[in-house]
């Protein structure tokens, strides 16, 4: 089979295969600042994220190797002097192929080598699958090739060049002296605008990040929201008697009085940390709605029958008492100003928050109104903490009262999110006043439902 190959690239090819440049450290250096520049904060948001963590090193790791696959050959740079990059004048021979042919003993048809070489060289170089070595300065080899015997004339034209043969003719061994080329003159602007890769197009578009928690943070700093929730709550009450005597007066009371469906609203601040912490506090309402039904028996009417003897004499009487019941009803309210102090955890997954907040609630204002049964004749009464007139039932302060919630958020924009946040609060101390005999506690379940918006 004829070998195509011209006898001079067979022979680069064999004196170049082992041949490797180093990159510079400054080159790999610049492109990793560069890179890291621009990802350091996003990729420190995400050390506690074990999911994201890995969607991330995922997609950089596709990033580098598409990155690595656009870079070209090797061959396909020009060797870097000691002052630039190595150019040759068009028409003019390139002393980087003239200075090993020398040395070889053979100069075939430089003209036509060089031509060649710039053919290759404008066609489409293969893409690499590793970085390109680069340095600033090199050296190339020089070919020598020994132990023959006897000259050839390979080139009519010029009969001058001539080869070394013998008889038989081995394979020519070849060795690789490192000789230092001097510096050569920079290549054109032009030129280099049409080289395959430069140290431009290096730097890179960031590589796409996975949509995380930390998108609404700015350079690790904390978020602010700003919320607002209303919503309905359920009551539940228990009664207990400071002393024996009171048990059956705590019954009466829990049986007449009833628990209707309360409400409460909120508006609150919350700090939001990157790693997901956060602190929230604000002002609350709440408003706590019952009823008192208390039923009274009236005589609606009283018959009376005689009964008759045989002898058709009165021997006796039936009476008959008809009764009416009157139902009375009493709404009673009791209505409360608190500050929450709350702290929470929050976790993201793309538009989806969960949170989880736990802390206290202060009462700062409490107002009660209604009426009540009172414990020597279980008849109705008014009651109200702000009438010095009425019996005082109730305290004007009713303290510290615990409260855990969940919370579900979704995001609708950039800096709006629709919430819901269930919750649980506990009153711990009693409603009524010392020196009351019941003591009156409560338990209260509810949802607010609102809007968070990011400030």
């Amino acid at each position: 089979m004829k070998n195509d190959k011209h006898p001079i690239d067979d022979l680069f090819q064999r004196g170049l295969n082992q041949h490797d440049v180093p990159p510079p450290m400054h080159v790999w250096e610049r492109i990793e600042d560069q890179r890291g520049r621009r990802h350091r904060s996003k990729l420190v948001l995400m050390r506690q994220k074990v999911s994201i963590i890995s969607s991330a090193a995922a997609v950089l790791l596709l990033g580098v190797w598409l990155g690595w696959s656009d870079l070209p050959e090797l061959g396909s740079f020009p060797l870097v002097g000691g002052d630039g990059i190595a150019a040759t004048p068009a028409g003019e021979s390139d002393p980087l192929l003239e200075l090993p042919a020398k040395q070889a003993g053979i100069l075939p048809d430089v003209k036509a080598i060089i031509q060649h070489k710039k053919n290759v060289d404008a066609a489409p170089a293969p893409l690499a699958t590793a970085p390109i070595a680069m340095r600033a300065e090199t050296t190339a080899p020089a070919i020598v090739v020994k132990g023959v015997t006897e000259t050839k004339t390979i080139d009519a034209a010029h009969p001058q060049l001539k080869i070394n043969t013998g008889e038989p003719a081995p394979e020519l061994p070849v060795i690789a002296e490192k000789v230092a080329f001097a510096p050569v003159p920079r290549l054109e602007e032009n030129r280099l605008k049409h080289l395959p890769t430069s140290l431009s197009t290096l730097d890179a578009a960031p590589l796409p990040m996975p949509e995380t928690g930390c998108a609404r943070f700015s350079e690790g700093r904390p978020a602010i929201f700003f919320a607002v929730t209303a919503g309905p709550s359920l009551l539940g009450r228990s009664y207990s008697s400071k002393s024996g005597e009171f048990v059956d007066y705590a019954r009466q009371r829990a049986n007449s009085e009833k628990t209707r469906l309360s409400y409460g609203a909120n508006a609150r601040l919350s700090i939001v940390f990157p790693w997901g912490g956060a602190i929230r506090s604000g002002v609350g309402f709440t408003r706590f709605n019952e009823e008192l039904v208390h039923r009274i028996s009236n005589i609606k009417q009283v018959t009376i029958t005689q009964i008759y003897g045989p002898n058709n004499n009165v021997i006796g009487a039936d009476t008959l008492v008809a009764y009416k019941d009157t139902v009375l009803r009493f709404a009673n309210q009791h209505q409360m100003i608190d500050i929450p102090l709350q702290l929470g955890y929050e976790v993201r997954y793309n538009k989806l928050t969960l949170a989880a907040n736990a802390g206290v609630n202060i009462n700062v204002v409490y107002n009660s109104s209604g009426s009540y049964l009172e414990s020597d004749d279980l008849l109705p009464a008014r009651f109200d903490n702000q009438d010095p007139d009425l019996e005082p039932v109730y305290k004007t302060n009713v303290g510290l009262s615990w409260q855990a919630s969940l919370g579900l958020h979704y995001q609708l924009n950039d800096r709006l999110d629709i919430m819901a946040e269930p919750y649980l609060r506990y009153y711990t101390n009693s409603f009524t006043r010392d020196d009351y005999p019941l003591s009156q506690k409560y338990l209260v379940g509810g949802v607010g439902v609102g809007l968070r918006m990011l400030l």
